[in-house]
């Protein structure tokens, strides 16, 4: 069996207060992160040094990018469990996840004072630092996870990309998922 996939490259943008108002809650999403067992275990990931709401409010403008990995027809229908789904899957997400990290640096080079929020956890290092109690190794390249920082990722997507995220039921693979990241601007 052969596993493909495709992308389409989904983009909007968002007045910050607006963005705020309706896609951020810091408590309920840090409330989702303290059940992950990353919490409090990368820099990217909760509880955070910082204030919050007072970091989104730090910026006027959100540009939302999406990327939808749309599975090809041998993806559809099995579970995750079929031979060789997992690691195909793993291996897509990191792949598309990469390139929006590096487009979010990109941009942020063309956006002077703009920082970018990363579609899921944080891997440049093997070893997060601070499970040593040490400082971020690479924090010039780190960046939080949009829900890390109280960022609705469900709503954002139906809502101003135009795309219901699609999740896993009972094992069964859905016909696409959905990876998430932001550039946030002055």
């Amino acid at each position: 069996m052969e596993f493909k996939y495709r992308t389409k490259r989904l983009e909007n943008y968002c007045p910050i207060e607006i963005f705020t108002a309706k896609y951020v809650d810091v408590p309920q999403f840090t409330g989702y992160c303290k059940e992950c067992p990353q919490y409090g275990k990368r820099w990217s990931c909760p509880p955070h040094a910082f204030d919050v709401m007072k970091f989104w409010k730090s910026f006027n403008t959100v540009h939302i990018i999406g990327t939808k990995i749309i599975l090809g027809k041998a993806m559809r229908g099995i579970t995750y469990s079929t031979p060789g789904a997992a690691d195909f899957l793993t291996a897509a997400f990191d792949t598309e996840k990469e390139k929006l990290l590096k487009l979010v640096w990109r941009l942020e080079k063309k956006n002077p004072g703009s920082i970018g929020l990363s579609a899921g956890l944080c891997d440049l290092c093997e070893k997060c630092a601070r499970e040593e109690g040490k400082p971020c190794r690479q924090p010039a390249r780190m960046r939080y996870l949009v829900e890390s920082v109280g960022g609705n990722v469900a709503d954002v997507s139906k809502d101003l990309l135009g795309t219901e995220i699609q999740w896993m039921v009972n094992d069964k693979i859905p016909d696409y998922y959905m990876l998430i990241c932001a550039l946030l601007m002055k």
